[in-house]
């Protein structure tokens, strides 16, 4: 599954779904999407603490393109190039997947042409 199936399969409301069920809250259309939202805005604020470079703001893993490219880096223990060209889970890079939620908010420029 790839970034683009994560969203058009809609499994962000399926673990949301989830979540409420496990927690015993009802289940509508107004919880779903505030905990859409929370993950979303989740997302965001870990990327930010945890792959922000504290001098410029920049993405360490994307250098604010939103791509992440492993083609020629990842490779197993056993020598298998396991990389590729993937959209970051930094704002840039869920901008370059579509993602539409309100949530991208950060110190990042945000590339809307990518």
């Amino acid at each position: 599954m790839n970034s683009k199936q994560w969203s058009e399969n809609k499994l962000p409301r399926e673990l949301a779904e989830a979540l409420m069920d496990e927690l015993g809250v009802d289940v509508s259309e107004k919880s779903l999407e505030a905990t859409n939202k929370a993950f979303y805005d989740f997302l965001t604020n870990y990327n930010l603490h945890h792959f922000s470079n504290e001098k410029n703001n920049l993405c360490v893993l994307c250098g604010n393109t939103g791509e992440v490219n492993t083609t020629d880096t990842a490779v197993s223990p056993e020598g298998i190039k396991t990389g590729g060209k993937h959209p970051c889970f930094c704002p840039n890079g869920r901008v370059s997947r579509d993602d539409k939620y309100e949530t991208i908010k950060s110190p990042f420029v945000l590339y809307k042409d990518r």
